[in-house]
């Protein structure tokens, strides 16, 4: 048996193992390092790239949903929709991510999508202050137009709480949306708006009255921006120029047509159509012709007043017996008659007939019904017989018609009056009337009234005393 010196066995056992496949591994683990950070690297400029391509395109929808969804940012449905249409957007470009890269995708995806969140839930906010001040606007222009209405009716008092109504509610949402300091700022000027509308409106159809309307506290205190009292004023002062302006115009186009009519007619059928247009012609041209006809006629304003006074009386006189309800009859449709014929004959203007004819049919069923159940029972009471007395009693002048006319034409206003009432009416016409009489002006002289015409102290149609004679300028 062969023995080996234990020297050298010792040796042997001494020398150091190689573990060769160990060695091979390690020699290539730095190559696969780098090779893995190369493939990462590689794949950050992928992710950059397809992270701005992306972007191009979730910029689109981004702004094709803010387009949409103007008048309601907070529209629900259209979030979800967004949301998922830019996830599939994301998803489709992390697709072509390298596996190795897909956590650095995600983050940066997750990221850009945050981004978009953040920037939408921005713009929400500001879109719904934007809407808050269209609306705001819409609603003024619609309060403002209230306003206008209100005033072409002349109700300042639907105005003002028209307005008080109007700016709580305003106040209240714009508040809600915008804030309460942006609000204040956005009504600070809506007072004197609805208050210049109300003056728009009113000038329109009573610029007179709108002038007027300015001087009130309420409409005054509105109007606190500088020189806004002014224009205002400026603006009804025009609107009234104009107003009398056109008024003019049509009552001359209005004059030229009617004179020609009136110039081819008989004085009846023209002294008819001058009265039924009395509202279409100033006042000088229809006294000035309507004074013509009559005279061509040989009527004057006291014949026409006895003629009205004596058809007032014909309808007192009326029955009131209830055997005499046939009789009652006859004579209404004979006083109809007379009324007609005289208008006819222009002893009648149009405005007394039309009072007269009302003054026959007012009540009449109820006072036949009355009459036929009473034998004591009168029209009226007061009637206009009773007037007739009642001036002659009271007055000392001679145009006793005229008094009788003015009673008339007031007490048949579309009022009611008892008997109290109409006998105050007559009372205050008489009283004025004998006023009138005393301060007449009194001339010795028809030389002495020429002087004082001249000197335009008095005009025509006055009423004074020449030597004690009652007379009429004219």
């Amino acid at each position: 048996m062969v023995r080996i010196p234990t020297t050298e066995r010792q040796f042997y056992n001494t020398v150091k193992k190689v573990n060769t496949l160990g060695a091979y591994a390690g020699a290539l683990l730095p190559a696969a390092q780098e090779y893995k950070q190369t493939l990462l690297d590689q794949q950050k400029v992928k992710i950059d790239t397809n992270l701005t391509k992306a972007r191009i395109e979730l910029d689109n929808i981004n702004n094709q949903y803010r387009l949409d969804n103007q008048g309601n940012p907070d529209n629900p449905d259209a979030k979800l929709k967004l949301q998922q249409d830019m996830r599939n957007v994301l998803n489709r470009f992390g697709a072509e991510i390298d596996p190795i890269a897909k956590l650095e995708w995600e983050r940066s995806a997750n990221k850009l999508a945050s981004g978009y969140d953040i920037s939408n839930n921005d713009w929400a906010f500001k879109q719904r202050a934007e809407n808050a001040k269209v609306d705001v606007a819409e609603n003024i222009n619609a309060n403002l137009s209230l306003a206008r209405s209100a005033g072409m009716r002349g109700d300042i008092g639907s105005a003002v709480a028209d307005y008080a109504n109007s700016y709580n509610q305003l106040y209240s949402y714009a508040a809600k949306n915008m804030g309460e300091t942006d609000a204040r700022k956005l009504l600070v000027d809506y007072e004197e708006q609805f208050m210049q509308s109300y003056i728009n409106g009113l000038a329109e159809v009573n610029p007179q009255a709108a002038l007027e309307a300015l001087k009130q506290p309420e409409i005054a205190a509105s109007l606190k921006s500088d020189g806004a009292q002014d224009m205002m004023t400026k603006i009804v002062n025009k609107q009234i120029k104009m107003r009398d302006f056109q008024m003019k115009t049509n009552e001359f186009l209005a004059e030229q047509k009617l004179a020609t009519k009136l110039d081819d007619l008989p004085t009846d059928e023209a002294l008819r159509l001058l009265e039924e247009n009395e509202n279409n012609v100033s006042s000088k041209f229809f006294k000035a012709r309507q004074k013509a006809l009559l005279s061509d006629k040989g009527i004057n304003a006291e014949t026409r007043a006895s003629t009205a006074t004596e058809i007032m009386l014909d309808i007192a006189a009326l029955p009131t017996d209830s055997s005499e309800i046939e009789e009652y009859y006859k004579q209404t449709n004979n006083i109809l008659t007379k009324i007609e014929n005289e208008y006819a004959s222009g002893y009648l203007s149009l405005a007394d007939k039309k009072r007269l004819v009302s003054t026959i049919y007012k009540k009449q069923g109820a006072n036949l019904e009355e009459l036929k159940g009473t034998d004591s029972w009168r029209f009226w009471d007061f009637s206009y017989k009773d007037a007739d007395e009642f001036i002659k009693e009271n007055y000392s002048g001679a145009d006793n018609n005229r008094i009788m006319l003015d009673y008339f034409r007031q007490i048949n206003d579309s009022k009611e009056y008892d008997s109290d009432q109409k006998k105050a009416v007559l009372q205050g016409l008489i009283d004025m009337a004998n006023g009138n009489m005393l301060n007449l002006p009194a001339f010795d002289s028809v030389a002495e009234v020429e002087d004082a015409y001249l000197r335009g102290e008095i005009k025509q149609g006055d009423q004074i005393y020449v030597g004690g004679v009652l007379k009429e300028i004219k």
